[in-house]
């Protein structure tokens, strides 16, 4: 072992520790040194730990470690580098432990001829997330950022599977669905809510299939692509279209729920909303969504590969954590208390007027009433499935809980694709009208 901690050496010499071939230690942290040229450390064919902490280092040279095929852990902690050659760790083909913490390293400005690196690795520490792919398997690795997939986008082959399958159904339903409502010709409320509903949801269903298609892509090199995708214009515009889409399906159900409710409460009530009013409305809601998601364009990080502009750390100190606080903590959490109350009320309306049929002797509707609820509760159930668990996660996050990658990719992405494939059949598909005529009028 050889302890040259805490002196004050300031250069090392090409070769300088040649002929050390028996040295298995060596310590140089401490010392203000800037740079290690090319073949300073080499000559220690026997060393297994270098430390090389909280030196001030600013640059290591691509031939530094050359010679070191025994070195096994490495530790450059609290130093100022900020770019390192990509053959400086393709050197040491036995490193099982990597300490890079507190530095500048900015990973996307390396590149690799082989990677990973390493194939198993026993510890690394790293200020990103994605020096923790540099091995095939890590044991234990201690980074300050949540980590994510390094080989893929998704972090899950059964998810991106799914996400095909799914995307493509719901594609194709939305699809019939408006050439159904367009075949009509007719500008009635329902058809006015339900194609809004259609379109919203075909939307969304495209952008998942975007995703799926950039997830395969980039499928084992993903974490070497990660910045570039994150930062890249088509990200960005597939964020715009899942915020767009998943609001707009969320106001269409909750406007619907609204009229089914005014309907039937006091049929005087309906005719106050004119079809011509209601699609000035949703002509409005469509460009404050398109203003509000194009606003978060500019102004909003995308934290996953995935490209939700959903923020799970909000921080309270930028535009877009409050815009992303207006939208989807307080906007949706409205809508989906509006949608549940005015379901309910419908639910228990129709039970009541139901009562009073039977005991005039007559039955009321001339369908079951059993099977409207049923209908009216699969519709409340299968929303609420869809949204609630989001919005608690987004509640949660407001409070600094950690959210996993994997688990917020199969919220916001498989449970939200689930609601744009059943949304179809329950408003439409399902004989291409409710189980229980409503009167909606122009």
């Amino acid at each position: 072992m050889l302890d040259l901690r805490h002196n004050r050496i300031s250069y090392i010499a090409a070769n300088t520790f040649q002929g050390l071939l028996s040295l298995r230690y060596l310590y140089l942290d401490g010392n203000p040194l800037k740079h290690i040229h090319m073949y300073g450390l080499s000559g220690m064919s026997s060393i297994t730990v270098l430390n090389l902490s909280d030196l001030c280092l600013e640059t290591i040279s691509s031939h530094a470690f050359d010679g070191l095929y025994n070195l096994e852990e490495l530790i450059i902690s609290g130093n100022n580098l900020s770019f390192m050659e990509e053959s400086t760790l393709e050197s040491l083909p036995l490193l099982k432990g990597l300490d890079v913490v507190n530095n500048t390293l900015d990973f996307q400005d390396l590149s690799f001829a082989h990677f990973p690196i390493w194939k198993n690795m026993l510890y690394i520490k790293a200020d990103d997330w994605k020096f923790c792919c540099l091995a095939e398997t890590t044991t234990y690795c201690q980074v300050s950022m949540d980590s994510v997939s390094c080989k893929n986008l998704l972090g899950s082959p059964v998810l991106k599977s799914l996400l095909f399958v799914i995307s493509m159904t719901a594609i194709g339903e939305n699809l019939f669905v408006l050439f159904h409502h367009i075949s009509k010709g007719k500008l009635t409320k329902q058809n006015i809510i339900l194609f809004n509903l259609a379109f919203s949801d075909s939307l969304y269903a495209c952008y998942v299939f975007g995703i799926a298609v950039a997830d395969e892509y980039f499928y084992g090199i993903y974490v070497l692509k990660d910045f570039y995708w994150r930062n890249g214009l088509i990200c960005k515009i597939l964020g715009v279209l899942c915020n767009l889409s998943v609001c707009m399906s969320l106001f269409c159900l909750t406007f619907l729920a609204l009229l089914r409710y005014l309907t039937f409460r006091r049929k005087g009530n309906n005719k106050v909303l004119s079809s011509v009013k209601i699609g000035i409305c949703f002509c409005a809601f469509w460009v404050f969504l398109l203003l509000h998601s194009t606003s978060l364009f500019f102004y909003s990080g995308i934290e996953f590969g995935t490209c939700s502009l959903y923020s799970f750390k909000f921080s309270s100190n930028s535009i877009s954590d409050y815009l992303f606080l207006f939208n989807h903590v307080i906007l949706n959490t409205i809508m989906i208390a509006i949608f549940t109350v005015y379901t309910l009320n419908l639910i228990f309306i129709l039970v009541s007027r139901n009562q009073e049929m039977l005991n005039a002797g007559r039955r009321f509707g001339g369908v079951s009433t059993t099977r409207s609820i049923f209908l009216l509760l699969a519709q409340l159930v299968v929303t609420l499935i869809c949204w609630v668990p989001v919005q608690i996660i987004l509640f949660s996050s407001l409070f600094g809980v950690k959210i996993s990658f994997v688990f917020v990719n199969w919220i916001t992405l498989f449970v939200f694709s689930f609601c744009s494939v059943t949304n179809p059949f329950f408003y439409t598909l399902r004989g291409f009208a409710m189980s229980f005529k409503i009167p909606f009028k122009r």
